[in-house]
């Protein structure tokens, strides 16, 4: 004869002391809900700050997905692109330029403005020599590849930078988490200095 097998189930019981309902396992509820709390409190302060930083770096490679985009489609379309960048809205859109006027690419990524995340800003654009902090500033995606030099500063809420630079021969963009250092003029040798001595009057 076969016998039934019985299924362990946890078994509670009352402590005589405490009168708290506890399992076989050795956790009471209270102890249980201990620990969840705890666990929320940890949560609470770490994930603000890894949302932040995660926010600014997705914006940064979006935004060099992008570029890449509007450098492939100049290619391909054998027509400018134009690239506008809304400093004080947080917003950007895509243009093809044709002859004198400019019309919206087919895509439908670029039907319409896109929005950077409401903590992700831009906080300066430099292309071709030009500063903007504020504005709207254009550069352009040319159908031989190049596109105009640009370095794009960003930041988040909780003050972290991403820098992105964008190399004009080749599409290339270098990302830095801070503002890069500017170059420090050479000194002028000595011989140098006295060949421009004896050329004064």
């Amino acid at each position: 004869m076969h016998r039934k097998q019985r299924k362990k189930t946890a078994s509670f019981s009352v402590h005589p002391d405490k009168g708290h309902l506890r399992s076989s396992r050795g956790f009471t509820y209270l102890e249980l809900l201990l620990v969840v709390s705890l666990m929320g409190m940890v949560m609470a302060f770490t994930v603000p700050r890894i949302t932040f930083e995660d926010d600014l770096s997705a914006t940064g490679r979006k935004l060099i997905g992008s570029i890449r985009a509007l450098q492939r489609m100049a290619e391909v379309g054998q027509k400018p692109v134009k690239l506008y960048l809304d400093l004080d809205r947080g917003t950007y859109w895509a243009m093809i330029v044709d002859g004198q006027q400019e019309r919206r690419p087919f895509d439908a990524t670029w039907a319409s403005p896109l929005s950077l995340p409401e903590q992700t800003r831009v906080t300066e654009v430099q292309i071709r020599g030009v500063t903007r902090t504020y504005g709207v500033a254009e550069f352009l995606f040319f159908p031989n590849g190049r596109l105009d030099p640009a370095t794009i500063y960003m930041t988040d809420g909780s003050n972290n930078v991403l820098t992105l630079i964008i190399d004009h021969l080749t599409g290339n963009v270098k990302t830095l988490d801070r503002r890069p250092e500017l170059a420090r003029p050479q000194p002028i040798p000595d011989r140098i200095k006295m060949l421009l001595r004896g050329a004064s009057p």
